[in-house]
Order: C-alpha cells, then structure tokens, then sequence
C-alpha cells in the first residue's frame, strides 16, 4: 500500500513544476520525521519563486511557517534566489511591508544576467504594491540605475502602466522610447529622458525612505546608494 509520503514524492517527481495536485489530508496524514524529510524540496522550489509550493510548505510547517522561512532566509549565502523570493512569501503570510524592502534591495544586489529579477518585480513585488509611490519610485530606481537594459525597459513599461500613462501591451510609444534610449546609450542619462522621465513619474522618496527602514531593521547599506 502507498503511503502519504510516497504519494506526494511520486507527484513532486512527475510534475516537478505543477504541485496543484497535492491534498491536504495526504500532508496531514505525515509522520513528524516523512514532515521533516519531505521541507526541503518543497522549500527550495518555494526560494526559487514557485507559489504552487506555498500551500504545501504552510500544511508541512502549520504555525512554524514563518519562523522557518525566517530562519532559512538567515542562513542563505549571498547571491541564493532565495533572498530575493523568501521575503516576498513572508510577506504574504505577515503583510509586514519591510520584508519587500528587503526583497528590492536583494534584487538591486543581484546578478543583473539573472532573468528571474524581472519576474521577481513585475510577478510579485508589482502585485504586492503595484499602485503604491514605493513601487513608483523602485521602478524609477531601476531605469537610472539597472545595469540590465532589458531591465530598464520592463521597468519603464510596468511605471508608465501603473500611472496609468495609456500603455496596454509591452510595448514603448515614442515619447518613452526616447526617454530608453537615453537611458542606455553612452551619456546616459540624458537631458531629454530624464525630463520624459520626471514627466511620468518624479521622484517622491518613498523608496529612499523604505530603504532607510531596510537598513536600520537589517541592512547596512547607505541610504545614498538608493537615491535618484
């Protein structure tokens, strides 16, 4: 007979991406050592950016779900995906907004060829605080100073959509094409694209002041490394 613990490794092993299919009476039905064993791949698919791993990770954990992540989060060598991610599920779970000042400073110290950034601020951080100055002003941020051009342009689509400049499809109408492109050519940034760029959206100091709280809670970055 198949137990619990089996049931969920044979679906974690034939839909390693896709964990809808898992029931909670399966988890529920765990000894405390199948628990154990069974955290940590659901954990690290959850430090990658999955959410098909969040259910199954709080039904594992039950009230030890934050502290864990917390614990883990400590304990992640720089670079790990998990610290930009990890923030983002603690925030989910306490609605505590210093987790995503956490999670924009590990995206703006992360690997600029690592593609999962963009996922990271327009998947999840945008859904979090999309319509909120903080998202603005990180966006912003980004397009200045991003060393990735692709980057920039997504960070330019997803400010000129959120104030609600007329963009629909990801695309740049040639106001803010220009304003890109003189973000990324070699006077950057240019006279023009920062006048297009204050015309979408100046700088409020919301992000400078998240980004204060960041540091004095767990960081000890300069707040003028943030600044516009």
């Amino acid at each position: 007979m198949v137990d619990a613990a089996d049931r969920i490794l044979r679906e974690l092993a034939a839909h390693p991406t896709e964990k809808e299919g898992f029931a909670r009476d399966d988890f529920d039905a765990l000894t405390d050592q199948q628990r154990h064993l069974l955290v940590e791949p659901f954990f690290a698919d959850l430090a990658d950016g999955d959410a098909t791993a969040v259910a199954p990770l709080q039904w594992l954990l039950g009230e030890q779900y934050v502290s864990c992540l917390e614990s883990r989060l400590k304990s992640l060598p720089g670079g790990a995906p998990g610290l930009v991610f990890i923030p983002y599920w603690l925030y989910e779970a306490t609605r505590d907004e210093s987790y995503l000042a956490r999670m924009m400073a590990e995206i703006m110290r992360s690997d600029a060829s690592w593609a999962r950034r963009r996922h990271a601020v327009g998947g999840y951080l945008r859904r979090a605080i999309g319509k909120s100055p903080v998202f603005w002003d990180f966006c912003r941020y980004l397009i200045l100073h991003d060393s990735d051009p692709s980057m920039k342009k997504t960070a330019l689509v997803w400010l000129a959509q959120e104030k609600e400049y007329g963009l629909v499809e990801l695309t740049l109408d040639h106001r803010l094409a220009n304003c890109l492109a003189g973000m990324t050519g070699p006077d950057a940034p240019t006279v023009e694209a920062m006048e297009i760029l204050d015309a979408v959206h100046p700088d409020t100091g919301a992000f400078a002041a998240s980004m204060e709280r960041a540091k004095n809670d767990s960081t000890t970055t300069r707040r003028s490394d943030y600044s516009n």
